[in-house]
């Protein structure tokens, strides 16, 4: 091959390797690769400081050793009532704040015990394991009532999660931060409830609405299904929610947000406070 022919294959080869963009070579594919490998190992950075309460209940709790594990926005599966658990992201933080002994346990798929303190200071006794089959590390065993207790919202809400030691027990502390388009919406609803509540409620009723405890309550959804919920008061929060079986009828009559409009309907069956629910979906 004369040398200009060789000159010219072997330009041809390094146009293949590299690509220039306004004069400047771009990293070759074999590069990039290893650069995205080492963006997706490193460690999450620290979110926001966690609210009052929870922090109050640290405290109390005389925790130490508070680290940032990782977060996650919650899937559906995080939520299911059936499924009990929620999948904790790759983290080698977590990994490092177990100690050898919890880290068997761990891959072993027995597990530990850890406390977990959700974002208004209430503590539950959960199980952390790894489902060997998956390869996933889970937190579950009480994650149901946690969810519930929470009204957790899958692809509305992001999950913070840390650890922490009390008396050496490892536990977790869980801060959530919810789609504000969401908290929008979930308002003006609640506004709805709270003046039906006000012009058609007798006194007992709203003293015990107004104490948090909350009554059972009849919701009948657009196609005539009925749903077994409670009308209750977060009085943290200081709104009224009509929750357990919420989400089920949601589901089942596959609400959109920012897409449904709901109107409530207030009526008695045999003396029990019921409510009927319109949907009138906005056309896109």
């Amino acid at each position: 091959m004369e040398p200009k022919e060789k000159e010219q294959e072997t330009k041809r080869t390094k146009k293949r390797k590299s690509a220039r963009l306004f004069g400047r070579d771009l990293v070759p594919e074999r590069k990039r690769s290893k650069i995205k490998k080492t963006r997706s190992s490193s460690p999450p950075l620290p979110p926001a400081p966690l609210p009052f309460p929870l922090l109050q209940a640290i405290h109390d709790m005389e925790g130490r050793d508070q680290v940032f594990v990782t977060t996650k926005i919650l899937e559906r599966s995080d939520t299911d009532a059936v499924q009990n658990r929620f999948f904790i992201p790759k983290s080698e933080v977590l990994w490092g704040v177990l100690t050898e002994e919890e880290r068997t346990q761990v891959e072993g798929g027995g597990g530990v015990e850890a406390m977990v303190v959700d974002p208004r200071g209430w503590k539950y006794n959960l199980r952390l394991k790894k489902w060997v089959s998956l390869n996933k590390v889970v937190l579950n065993s009480g994650w149901r009532k946690l969810v519930e207790d929470n009204e957790l919202m899958a692809e509305m809400d992001c999950v913070e999660l840390w650890s922490f030691r009390a008396d050496s027990k490892l536990c977790f502390a869980l801060n959530v931060k919810r789609d504000q388009r969401f908290d929008g919406q979930r308002n003006g609803f609640l506004l709805h409830i709270i003046i039906l509540l006000q012009s058609q409620s007798s006194t007992h009723l709203q003293i015990t609405v107004e104490g948090g405890g909350g009554v059972e309550v009849m919701v009948v959804d657009p196609r005539g299904g009925k749903h077994d919920m409670r009308l209750k008061k977060w009085v943290s929060l200081n709104k009224i929610v009509l929750n357990s079986g919420w989400r089920k009828l949601v589901d089942g009559n596959d609400l959109k947000a920012e897409l449904d409009c709901v109107e409530l309907w207030s009526f008695r069956a045999d003396s029990k406070l019921c409510f009927a629910l319109n949907v009138k979906r906005q056309v896109q």
